[in-house]
């Protein structure tokens, strides 16, 4: 199993009941092929395939296709449709997407760009992108951005900002800021903003790479989202 469709599936079951209702005789797992179509007949855009994977046990049976759409080429469309062996003894249907994500990406990362920007206009800061296909897969219909980014759905778009503190009245005056802008709780709930005051010398040479991997609980401000607590 890949480690896209692991993580998701059994976080995601109790709302895949909501969305896609609960056939007890488990019905047919559709191949890529048939849910590029499915995709083609549902949502906006021209799909293609351009890989799949299945996965099939006692107590799950689902393909994940990856598809191309004209409307985000350069995005990776990626949705799975299957059956899941449900706690009444039952199968469930599960079909799940991130499209909404691939197509709002660029309006998403904007966004961002516009919040930190208010907050930390002035100062030195990296801004990474760090969002998860896991945490963006959707069942049902999205109508808006807003939607997307607001709604009981269960995305989260999630972004690393470093802030250059390495000076200490820089490090002060971002704190500051920092914690007047996570305290008026103006991001949507959806969008994930942890912001990491930077202390070292070398703020310059700080890769994409080694942003995009610092341990969730050493931020030290939430944008967006319920309150994360320290461990």
């Amino acid at each position: 199993m890949n480690k896209v469709s692991k993580l998701f599936f059994f976080s995601s079951i109790l709302l895949s009941f909501i969305f896609c209702g609960c056939p007890h005789e488990k019905g047919s797992t559709m191949n890529s092929q048939e849910i590029c179509e499915l995709m083609n007949r549902n949502y906006k855009g021209d799909f293609e395939v351009i890989g799949e994977e299945f996965e099939s046990n006692d107590y799950e049976d689902y393909c994940t296709a990856y598809l191309r759409c004209s409307l985000c080429p350069e995005e990776t469309v990626v949705t799975t449709q299957g059956y899941y062996w449900g706690p009444d003894g039952g199968w469930w249907e599960i079909i799940e997407t991130n499209y909404y994500y691939c197509i709002y990406k660029k309006e998403i990362e904007k966004k961002v760009e516009g919040y930190i920007k208010d907050c930390f206009e002035g100062f030195d800061y990296k801004c990474v992108n760090v969002t998860e296909t896991k945490d963006v897969m959707c069942s049902g219909k999205i109508k808006s951005l807003s939607d997307f980014l607001s709604g009981p759905a269960p995305v989260a778009a999630s972004f690393n900002i470093v802030v250059d503190a390495h000076e200490e009245e820089t490090k002060n005056n971002a704190a500051s800021k920092a914690k007047q802008y996570e305290e008026s709780d103006t991001a949507e709930i959806n969008l994930k903003l942890r912001v990491y005051l930077y202390e070292g010398e070398n703020f310059d040479s700080l890769t994409e790479e080694y942003i995009k991997n610092l341990d969730y609980y050493d931020a030290q401000y939430l944008f967006g989202g319920p309150v994360r607590h320290k461990k």
